[in-house]
């Protein structure tokens, strides 16, 4: 059971990536895909139901998943261990960090890690649009908080919008935050934790993203669309950003097909304590194994191991950009160039990079440019970027009861940008957040980090 952010592929018997897939592990390997904004659902309905898939991608914020994979799904410390990790290169090849971010549950491992790039979420761009209504400014010196505005309110209208958002999103909540210097996540100030949300730099951003709400710069149906309808608003320049993650890079930058040049929304100066972003969230999710035997659960991981094969090898070729001849061909110099099919059939619409993957590498067929401005992109993002002190570490309280806690906060949030709440009322929701069990997670927390950190 995997999710996906795209739209769905065709049936195993129409689809010849999904075939030669099948064909290349020797399996019948059928995928359960849900809607990236439905999985948590799934997941709980799965949990309860005890009708457990083989192999089911987790996040790590989905509430009581940590017991779930305790109780329910095969321990891979003995399997993956000392010398055992050599029947599995390419899971060794996962960072270390990823392994330290997904963290132990109940002493153990229990899942598989889902890599990403340590610079995290970002917001696709409509480099175009946004350089010209910027006067040049966009991703040079003169980006700074009154420039961002500006140029979001030249780029919206009764048709466009400059921010497009989805579910989940808060209209860039998170993005302005670490923009106005707000943690990523949770502060460390001397021996005390500081959630975020509780920060000034965090209420400044509330009230930055509820005036850009007031200038009308996001699409109206924002909150309610979801993601798949989103992107086929950006890539038809109905809207002219919106956040996702850098996978969602590669896939758009041949999704629109030359009408413009995509680029990554660079963190404005002047705002708050800022700039910074967030890095160093390397972890997707995670791949758990439904309890089973000995010999199963070494076929299963055998089969993980093949999906995270590395950029390079045949199975990453075959895995993201299918067969040659039917998907793609090759020019001169050996690059590859996409051939009609795989817009439909690719590493993307077929999605078991969220069972295992590779890091990540910044490559897109016949388009170096889009590579140099991703790169771009990360150099400046490094530099100013926020890592969460707490990644790895685990709050056994926020584990069963972190949806029950944080949705009342993230629905204050949405109220107050749409002016439906006023501020005042944040800062009740956060004081009921620490009130109602917020404390006792930062207090877990801080005893795990010091746990680890004695010494």
């Amino acid at each position: 059971m995997v999710n996906t952010w795209e739209a769905p592929p065709s049936p195993r018997e129409q689809n010849l990536l999904w075939q030669a897939l099948n064909k290349a592990l020797g399996i019948d390997l059928k995928l359960i895909i849900v809607p990236g904004g439905l999985h948590g659902q799934k997941i709980a309905t799965t949990m309860a139901s005890g009708e457990v898939p083989d192999l089911m991608m987790v996040r790590g914020f989905y509430p009581r998943v940590a017991d779930f994979a305790v109780s329910e799904s095969t321990d891979l410390t003995d399997h993956l261990s000392g010398d055992n990790i050599l029947k599995y290169p390419n899971l060794a090849n996962i960072p270390a960090y990823a392994w330290q971010e997904m963290g132990l549950m109940a002493g153990r491992i229990y899942g598989i890690p889902l890599v990403r790039p340590v610079t995290g979420t970002a917001i696709l761009t409509n480099r175009d649009l946004f350089t010209k209504a910027s006067g040049g400014a966009f991703a040079g010196d003169g980006w700074d908080a009154d420039t961002y505005v500006d140029t979001c309110v030249e780029l919206s209208d009764r048709k466009h919008f400059a921010l497009g958002t989805y579910g989940g999103t808060a209209y860039n909540l998170g993005a302005h935050s670490l923009w106005h210097g707000a943690p990523n996540g949770y502060a460390l100030e001397g021996d005390k934790l500081i959630k975020a949300e509780a920060t000034n730099e965090y209420r400044q951003a509330l009230e930055f993203t509820r005036d850009m709400f007031r200038r009308k710069v996001f699409h109206p149906d924002g909150l309610t669309t979801d993601i798949t309808v989103m992107k086929t608003l950006f890539y038809n320049g109905t809207v002219r950003s919106m956040p996702d993650g850098f996978p969602a890079y590669a896939a758009a930058v041949p999704a629109i097909k030359g009408t413009f040049e995509i680029d990554l929304m660079h963190a404005p100066t002047g705002l708050g304590k800022g700039p910074g972003t967030a890095v160093g969230n390397t972890l997707y999710g995670y791949t758990l194994i439904k309890k089973t035997s000995k010999a199963r659960t070494e076929l299963l991981l055998r089969v993980l191991d093949f999906l995270a094969a590395p950029f390079g090898s045949e199975e990453y070729q075959l895995i993201n950009f299918g067969l040659e001849g039917k998907h793609f061909e090759r020019d001169k110099n050996g690059d590859l160039k996409l051939l009609d099919l795989a817009t439909r059939e690719n590493g993307n619409t077929l999605p078991v990079k969220y069972l295992a993957a590779p890091p990540t590498v910044s490559y897109i067929p016949g388009d170096p440019g889009a590579v140099r401005r991703v790169h771009a992109y990360q150099t400046k993002d490094l530099k100013i970027g926020k890592k969460n002190p707490m990644a790895g570490f685990r709050s056994t309280y926020s584990d069963r009861n972190s949806a029950a806690l944080n949705t009342p906060l993230a629905d204050t949030a949405v109220a107050v940008i749409e002016g439906r709440k006023p501020m005042a009322d944040w800062d009740k929701a956060v004081q009921r957040w620490h009130r109602d069990g917020g404390n006792r997670i930062l207090d877990e927390l801080l005893a795990e980090y010091e746990a680890v950190n004695a010494g």
